[in-house]
Order: structure tokens, then C-alpha cells, then sequence
């Protein structure tokens, strides 16, 4: 896999720490243990979610203003592009 981060990877582990990235619509999530990823729109409507295995890593695509967070801080979101 090859990827091109765009920014700093982050946690963000509950609503009140989602993040929208810095506007990036791609996202690579890597998970160390079981947790479910949600997305949100601006105003935190709930748009979605995934379940993420341990050792799992995935590319994401959401809205560039909308926002996502882990329910544990096992999930790092990277801001990528192609």
C-alpha cells in the first residue's frame, strides 16, 4: 500500500474530540484493538460507522467538513491523499 499523508496522525477517541483532519475527504485509520469508528457531519449528526478489528487499517472517504472519532483511542487517523 502506498499513501500520502498530508498531515499529522491523530487519536480521537469520543465526540468531543472528533476532528475533521484539516479538511481532507481520504483517511487512513489503523486500529491496535477492536473499536468502531463513527463519522459526523458539522454539527455531530450521526452520517455513519464501522467496526475495525485489531490490526486492521482502512482507507475512509468522508466530506471534507465532516468529522471522525474512534469510541477508544485505539484508532490513529491519518489525513492522506492520492
Amino acid at each position: 500500500m502506498d499513501i500520502n499523508p498530508t498531515g499529522a496522525a491523530v487519536t480521537a477517541n469520543a465526540i468531543g474530540n472528533s476532528t475533521n483532519l484539516g479538511g481532507t475527504s481520504r483517511v487512513y485509520a489503523s486500529c491496535t484493538s477492536a473499536s468502531t469508528v463513527f463519522i459526523v457531519n458539522a454539527d455531530n449528526g450521526a452520517i455513519g460507522s464501522f467496526h475495525m478489528n485489531a490490526g486492521n487499517q482502512i482507507i475512509c472517504r468522508k466530506r471534507n467538513t465532516d468529522k471522525i472519532y474512534a469510541n477508544s483511542a485505539s484508532v490513529i487517523f491519518t489525513p492522506i491523499g492520492f
